[in-house]
């Protein structure tokens, strides 16, 4: 016997990462944060689940991109600069 198809809603809503993209817009990489909000908000408008879902995970790759590259970027400008400020001999 299989169990019942819960209904979607409020108690069963994906993740939607708006912070994280919010976050990853301010701080890390704009293009990458500005697609995870809007996918982002896609998870929080949706009117069913399995949309609901797909723009969460969209909206957790590209925010898992943009940290990714907001990161490495921030090792590279910190490389270059320590090597700008290093005492040449």
């Amino acid at each position: 016997m299989t169990s019942p198809q819960q209904p979607y809603g409020a108690a069963n809503t994906p993740p939607n990462y708006l912070a994280w993209s919010i976050l990853n817009m301010i701080f890390c990489c704009l293009p990458f944060g500005i697609v995870g909000l809007v996918y982002a908000i896609q998870a929080n408008s949706a009117a069913d689940a399995v949309t609901a879902y797909d723009a969460s995970t969209k909206a957790k790759a590209w925010n898992l991109a943009a940290t990714i590259i907001g990161a490495v970027v921030g090792v590279i400008v910190l490389i270059v600069v320590a090597g700008a400020h290093s005492p040449s001999s």
